[in-house]
């Protein structure tokens, strides 16, 4: 079993003590980054195998994981069923866009 955004958001009170966020407000950052997100992932068109992570809202809710946790990647791969390059891969995505620095450092 490993942890997604679908999962969790059924959850709320673990959502929001895995993350630090509430749902509702963590939705209000993922509709603020969703225009990025997409400019992002046009610029970036792969071939290849998709991720397991099930797109910005996952890659969102496991970047907030680590920076309130800090632990390993591999201990946050092992958490959403990813290998440890994958897990990495996937925050370094999502740390560039704008708004999230703007949101992380208030």
């Amino acid at each position: 079993m490993s942890i997604s955004y679908k999962k969790l958001v059924n959850k709320p009170r673990v959502f929001q003590k895995l993350s630090g966020l509430e749902v509702k407000d963590f939705e209000i950052i993922a509709k603020k980054l969703e225009p990025k997100w997409e400019e992002l992932q046009e610029s970036k068109k792969r071939d290849g195998r998709p991720s397991k992570l099930d797109g910005l809202r996952d890659i969102l809710l496991a970047t907030l994981i680590y920076y309130r946790t800090y632990v390993t990647y591999e201990f946050l791969g092992f958490l959403f069923g990813l290998d440890v390059s994958n897990i990495w891969r996937a925050i370094k995505k999502i740390e560039p866009i704008d708004i999230l620095r703007n949101i992380v450092s208030q």
